[in-house]
C-alpha cells in the first residue's frame, strides 16, 4: 500500500465531501471484489487440476503446436 498524505475534506461543502467519501468507498469495494475474484479463480483452478492433468488430455498441454500456431 502506498503511503499518501491525508486529504482534508473539512473545508469542502458537505455534498462534495460526501462525493469524496463515496468515491473512496467505491475504490475500496473494487479492491475487495478483485481480491475475491482472484481467490475464486485460484480455488477453481485447483479443483480442476486433477481433471486437467491426465494422459488423455496431455496432447493439449502444447496446444499451439497441436493446432499449428506459431510461438510468437
Amino acid at each position: 500500500m502506498i503511503r499518501m498524505k491525508s486529504i482534508d475534506v473539512h473545508d469542502l461543502p458537505e455534498e462534495q465531501a460526501k462525493l469524496v467519501q463515496a468515491f473512496v468507498e467505491f475504490l475500496r469495494g473494487r479492491l475487495l471484489e478483485d481480491s475475491d475474484e482472484r481467490e475464486w479463480t485460484a480455488g477453481s483452478a485447483m479443483s480442476f487440476a486433477d481433471d486437467w492433468d491426465n494422459e488423455e488430455d496431455a496432447i493439449y498441454d502444447n496446444w499451439k503446436q497441436h493446432y499449428g500456431l506459431s510461438e510468437r
